[in-house]
């Protein structure tokens, strides 16, 4: 009831102050392009201010896309290397073994954003409690982004140090682990950006899928693990563990991949919507 209440009459837009009364729900402001189901969790939610000015907008907008761009660049080229190992004919450059470890520098790089985007707040406070935003959080980011210079050491053994079969199957399981380790200690404040894409995009505060990358990654684990094992010694049903080795790693790659790619589309959304001011739900409402 006191929201009904609180719901009628007029409704200006929650960015430009348009006023949006006899406008459908699922449209958007006329001037700004906000939805007006975001003005409507604006009215709905007070204490929706946890979106606080950034310290540098544009440059955590770029960071993140460089961030998700390289990662994803990187996958590209260690598939086509994949590809090459298995005999597909292709005419790749010189020294594109370089680029996987590097990009995973550059990714690092991008990743440095997440560290402390804006003011610290609180543990515990509403709306989003956990290590969000956190001084706890910043630590954890922080870590993640260090990790990036093992990884590519990992990936440097991996694809272009690499000796035997076997000494290039343990470097890749331990960039797999690194991959889960940066994945877990970025996704607190990677998360609390990606809710400012959501509430501007479509009303709604989404969750993003770093969560199913790290499942995915922990199956292509697995995969290498088996394969590890078999390059290693002799066990029964050799064949077969190969067999299954193989298709674990391809399937989890193949998906962390389409993921990788989601993720990266979600980031050129956010980048725009971090470049502008963040809503003002406490003015909105007060």
């Amino acid at each position: 009831m006191p929201v009904a209440i609180d719901l009628q009459g007029e409704l200006s837009c929650a960015r430009c102050g348009y006023e949006l009364k006899g406008l459908s729900i699922t449209v958007v402001c006329p001037e700004c392009g906000v939805p007006v189901r975001a003005t409507i969790l604006a009215r709905v939610d007070p204490q929706a201010d946890e979106l606080q000015p950034l310290f540098f907008p544009r440059i955590t907008a770029w960071g993140m896309v460089l961030w998700t761009s390289a990662a994803l660049l990187a996958t590209v080229v260690a598939w086509l290397l994949k590809a090459e190992d298995l005999g597909v004919r292709m005419r790749l450059p010189a020294g594109l073994h370089y680029l996987v470890p590097g990009l995973a520098l550059v990714s690092g790089l991008g990743a440095a954003v997440m560290v402390r985007p804006h003011p610290l707040r609180a543990p515990g406070v509403l709306p989003r409690p956990g290590l969000a935003g956190t001084r706890t959080g910043s630590i954890l980011a922080f870590v993640g982004v260090a990790c990036h210079v093992p990884l590519a050491v990992a990936l440097y053994h991996a694809y272009v140090a690499s000796g035997a079969p076997a000494e290039a199957s343990l470097a890749r399981l331990m960039a797999i682990g690194w991959v889960i380790v940066i994945l877990a200690c970025l996704r607190p404040n990677a998360r609390l950006l990606a809710a400012r894409s959501f509430l501007m995009r479509t009303g709604q505060i989404d969750r993003q899928q770093m969560a199913s990358l790290i499942a995915l990654l922990l199956v292509q684990a697995l995969g290498e693990s088996l394969r590890l094992l078999t390059l290693r010694g002799q066990w029964a049903h050799q064949e077969l563990l190969t067999l299954l080795a193989e298709i674990l790693v391809m399937a989890g790659a193949s998906l962390f991949t389409l993921g990788l790619v989601s993720m990266w589309i979600d980031t050129l959304r956010l980048r725009r919507v971090l470049s502008e001011p963040p809503l003002s739900l406490r003015k909105l409402v007060g």
